[in-house]
C-alpha cells in the first residue's frame, strides 16, 4: 500500500540522512569551500526571501538538515522551528546552540505537532523531494501557514530523458547498498568527477550524469532511498490561485516561452525548480 511505501521511505530517510549529517555534520559551516558565511547567497536564492521577511517573524525550516539555513533566517531577525525526520536534528542542535531563537525538533512533515495558521513563513529547501510525496507535504505544510504568509519549496527538477535515465539506472544500484557501501561508491563518483575534470570533459558528461565536486553532495544526491524531480508546471498547479498565489519563482525568463521549456526538456541540464507562494486572506 502507499502507507507503507511511505513508511519503507521514512526508514530510509532516517538512515541515510541521519548518517549523512553524522558524518558531514558541519558541511556549510566551516568547510573550506562550502562554509556558513558562503551559504548565504545560496539561501535568499534557494528560499526566494529577502532579510527584511524574516524580522520578527516566526518562521519553520521544514527539513533542516544541519540548521545552516536555520542560522540564515535567525540572523534576518526571524524566530525559528527547524524540523528533521532523521538524526540530522542532533547535528542542526549542536551548530545552532548558541542562537537562542532557534528550536530544533525531530519531527515528520505529513504530521507535525503544530496548530494550523501557527507560521508566518515557511521554507523547504531540497527536502520534499525526498519524501515519497512531496505534493501532499506542500499542502500540509500550507495548513500551518497564516493567511498572508509565504512558503518556498525548493526541489530537483527533472533533466533530459538520458539524464533521468542514467540517474534512475545509478539509483537503482545505490538505493540496495549500505550506508557504507554509499560511502564506497561516493569515493568512486568522487575520483571519476575529478578526473573528466581533468581532461575537461565535466561540463559535457555532466548533461547526462549527476556529478559533484563534494563527498557531502555526492551521498546527499544518490543515497537517498526516494527521489522525485519536478518541472515548473507540476508545481504551479498544486495550489488553487484562490488557496495560494505564485508569488515568486526562479525559473529563468528565457525558459518561461512554451518552446524553450520544450526544448530545455529535451536537451537541457537538470537544475532546481524553485516556488513561492503567498496564502490567500479569508475574504
Amino acid at each position: 500500500s502507499s502507507t507503507d511505501d511511505l513508511s519503507d521511505v521514512k526508514i530510509g530517510v532516517q538512515d541515510n540522512f541521519g548518517f549523512e549529517w553524522t558524518k558531514y555534520d558541519r558541511f556549510g559551516w566551516d568547510d573550506p569551500v562550502y562554509h556558513i558565511a558562503a551559504e548565504e547567497a545560496p539561501f535568499r536564492a534557494k528560499s526566494l526571501m529577502s532579510p527584511d521577511e524574516f524580522q520578527g517573524k516566526l518562521v519553520l525550516d521544514a527539513g533542516c538538515d544541519n540548521g545552516r539555513y536555520s542560522h540564515w533566517a535567525h540572523e534576518y531577525g526571524a524566530q525559528v522551528v527547524g524540523v528533521d525526520l532523521s538524526e540530522a536534528v542532533d547535528a542542526a542542535r549542536r551548530n545552532t546552540w548558541d542562537s537562542p531563537n532557534i528550536q530544533i525538533i525531530q519531527g515528520d512533515i505529513f504530521e507535525l505537532p503544530f496548530n494550523p495558521e501557527t507560521f508566518d513563513a515557511i521554507f523547504s529547501i531540497g527536502v520534499l523531494g525526498h519524501t515519497g510525496d512531496a505534493r501532499v507535504a506542500t499542502s500540509n505544510l500550507s495548513k500551518l501557514l497564516k493567511p498572508g504568509g509565504s512558503e518556498t519549496v525548493h526541489v530537483y527538477g527533472k533533466g533530459n530523458p538520458v539524464y533521468e535515465i542514467v540517474d534512475r539506472v545509478i539509483r537503482s544500484f545505490t538505493k540496495r547498498l549500505s550506508v557504507r557501501g554509499m560511502s564506497r561508491f561516493t569515493s568512486l563518483m568522487l575520483g571519476f568527477g575529478n578526473a573528466i575534470q581533468a581532461v575537461r570533459l565535466r561540463g559535457l558528461l555532466g548533461r547526462f550524469v549527476r556529478f559533484e565536486s563534494h563527498p557531502h553532495c555526492i551521498f546527499d544526491w544518490y543515497g537517498p532511498p526516494k527521489v522525485s524531480h519536478r518541472t515548473y508546471p507540476e508545481l504551479e498547479n498544486w495550489f488553487t490561485p484562490d488557496a495560494m498565489t505564485i508569488e515568486q519563482t526562479n525559473e529563468p525568463a528565457a525558459h518561461r516561452s512554451g518552446i524553450s521549456r520544450l526544448i530545455n526538456k529535451m536537451i537541457g541540464t537538470a537544475s532546481t525548480v524553485t516556488v513561492k507562494w503567498r496564502k490567500s486572506n479569508p475574504s
